[in-house]
């Protein structure tokens, strides 16, 4: 197990310079988890930074809110930086959600590049859909849709629209929400009573695969909501109607 960890830093020594965080990170991993440990971390990171490159896309990097000027929202206040999905987390989350995808929409909230979008549109969702507040991103987003080399798409159509997330309007059917940290409290919360009155309008089975939840206690207030599985990166939530997949 040591020789593929030493070969694997030896490439990323050669290689471009946008790859030294990535050999730092695996000497200081090193040093954390022991040689087993980083080989299994390593496998993952390496995996994750050659999404783009084996999908020819643009998804990665990190952008803060205050770079994206192009937002004319109000609510840009309350926005967080954009960051991709790991690919090994999405799989294991919608594993942990134990849903036939079949039945549902799947709604990225803050999608940002489109990562996520992609990761879902792998799977036999009815539709795909990124709300995203940034024009930029949103364009980069649908740049990737058209551009992305897949073998095969399993899901229904798939789409990236640029809007406030408190004035999208969720669909009146079975819905998968997924939120990365996509923003603060306070727009948490809109989302939240907007699924609220959307369920009250229409009992229906929702779930809500939430990654880095820093405002899980507004999801734990929802009486209609239960929580169904969740680890030290996420919570993921499922009504009382998730329990027999009521496919319409």
């Amino acid at each position: 197990m040591r020789r593929p960890v030493c070969l694997l830093m030896r490439v990323i020594q050669k290689g471009a310079g946008s790859a030294v965080w990535l050999y730092r990170k695996i000497r200081r991993s090193l040093r954390q988890r022991g040689v087993l440990g980083t080989a299994r971390h390593a496998l993952v990171v390496v995996a994750d930074a050659a999404f783009d490159p084996i999908y020819g896309v643009d998804t990665g990097g990190e952008i803060q809110p205050s770079s994206m000027h192009d937002v004319e929202s109000d609510n840009r206040i309350y926005g967080v930086e954009y960051k991709a999905t790991r690919v090994d987390l999405f799989r294991q989350m919608t594993r942990a959600s134990d849903i036939e995808p079949h039945c549902y929409t799947f709604i990225d909230y803050g999608s940002g590049k489109g990562r996520g979008l992609l990761l879902a549109s792998q799977l036999p969702f009815r539709r795909v859909v990124g709300v995203e507040y940034s024009p930029i991103l949103h364009q980069i987003a649908e740049h990737n849709l058209h551009v992305v080399r897949f073998a095969k798409r399993r899901s229904g159509p798939v789409e990236s629209v640029c809007e406030d997330a408190v004035r999208f309007q969720i669909p009146e059917e079975p819905v998968v929400l997924y939120f990365y940290n996509p923003f603060t409290l306070q727009i948490m919360e809109s989302v939240r009573d907007n699924l609220v009155r959307s369920y009250e309008g229409n009992p229906r089975s929702i779930v809500v695969i939430y990654l880095i939840p820093a405002h899980s206690d507004v999801w734990d207030a929802v009486d209609f909501l239960k929580r169904h599985a969740w680890s030290s990166d996420y919570v993921i939530y499922k009504s009382a109607e998730s329990g027999f997949e009521a496919c319409v």
